[in-house]
């Protein structure tokens, strides 16, 4: 009986050593295999580089440093403080500035042939003898063009010469041709004794037309004689264009 206690003994020593064993070993194992949180701290020289969608709330006053391409969409809620930091100054540029797209053109209105008439040019000078003028839609603007959303008319001035059979009280611009007049006074400026009447006239102005819209000219007379009625009138229209 004693003979094979013994090696009982013995094997069951062996048993618990080899369970000890094994417990140790799974441990080791099972804590190798568990997730062990990483940080990763890159210098400046090497910035990890972000694709696709980002969604990010910042806070505070941080420094951002991004090269954006394309043409991509940024919401800004609230009113933050924007802050430019250029060498160079930032250039602005007044779209509706008059003396960015300035405009002047010369009407005519003429009855009777005495003095001259709108197919010739006036005396003294070469007047331009455009009887109307239409405003563009399209502006050339060197090697572009851009569209135009309205005309400003700021200044009007001319002159008219009349025989002395036809006083002139007045010259208009309408706009459209046909339409609303807009009335200028003219002042006499005849030398005495005079064989035609001289009239000058300058006024500034706010008016406005669309594309599209005639600009044409007229003068109001009186005749002062039964002998027909002669007067040449021509009216220099100065402006700028708004464009869109």
């Amino acid at each position: 009986m004693t003979k094979h206690v013994k090696p009982m003994r013995h094997a069951l020593r062996l048993a618990l050593l080899f369970a000890v064993l094994s417990c140790g070993f799974a441990a080791r194992e099972a804590a190798a295999q568990a997730s062990v949180p990483v940080t990763v701290i890159n210098g400046a020289s090497k910035p990890v580089p972000v694709t696709g969608s980002i969604n990010a709330t910042i806070s505070g006053t941080p420094n951002v440093s991004a090269t954006i391409t394309g043409t991509p969409s940024v919401s800004i809620s609230g009113t933050p403080a924007v802050t430019i930091n250029n060498a160079a100054p930032l250039q602005v540029r007044d779209r509706d500035n008059p003396a960015n797209n300035p405009f002047s053109v010369s009407l005519c209105s003429s009855i009777g042939t005495a003095l001259s008439s709108c197919a010739v040019p006036a005396n003294p000078g070469s007047q331009a003898t455009d009887i109307t003028f239409t405003i563009p839609s399209v502006l050339a603007q060197g090697s572009a063009s851009a569209n135009v959303q309205r005309a400003v008319i700021d200044f009007l001035s001319g002159r008219c010469t009349s025989l002395p059979n036809t006083l002139i009280i007045g010259v208009t611009l309408t706009i459209p041709a046909g339409g609303t007049p807009y009335d200028v006074v003219p002042v006499n400026v005849s030398a005495v004794p005079a064989q035609t009447e001289a009239y000058a006239f300058a006024q500034q102005t706010a008016i406005y037309a669309n594309p599209g819209d005639v600009l044409q000219m007229g003068a109001s007379y009186v005749p002062t004689a039964q002998t027909g009625i002669d007067y040449f009138c021509y009216m220099t229209v100065s402006g700028h264009y708004v464009l869109q």
